[in-house]
């Protein structure tokens, strides 16, 4: 998996703004932010920020709840948006790790390689380099599956 690392705990808030007929959606880790700043890495995100981590759906709630609640209206909004609010309480005194360059494998025999190792999967090989990859457990175990 490349990306966000799943022991960094992962939630997800959904705002009902009835107001503004919207579903607003936050993507966040509550323990990024508390982590020790020398332990956090390039993966590290407090706040997830892709199209399908955060984003907002477009709801006609009137027509929505109409069917059962023909007199259906949202009061008049009374706050600023909670996703901004928990966004800044997530982000507060947190800063993001430095990125690091990730950079593709030279050819197919650019990993780690460990004494004793039978496999090793590298996701989103091309189709050559998952070859490439059986072929070495082929050669190297004598139990591999064809």
């Amino acid at each position: 998996m490349a990306g966000f690392i799943i022991p960094s705990g992962l939630m997800r808030l959904y705002e009902f703004d009835l107001s503004n007929n919207e579903i607003r959606v936050l993507s966040f880790s509550p323990w990024v932010p508390q982590k020790p700043k020398d332990t956090l890495n390039t993966f590290d995100q407090a706040v997830l920020t892709g199209a399908n981590e955060q984003f907002t759906i477009k709801m006609d709630f009137a027509k929505r709840f109409g069917g059962f609640n023909k007199d259906f209206k949202a009061a008049a909004p009374t706050h600023t948006a909670l996703v901004e609010q928990a966004r800044a309480l997530i982000l507060a005194n947190y800063t993001d790790p430095a990125a690091t360059e990730q950079k593709p494998a030279a050819d197919s025999e650019d990993y780690p390689q460990v004494s004793g190792t039978l496999a090793h999967w590298r996701t989103g090989a091309s189709s050559a380099a998952r070859t490439a990859n059986r072929c070495r457990w082929a050669k190297s175990s004598p139990t591999a599956p064809a």
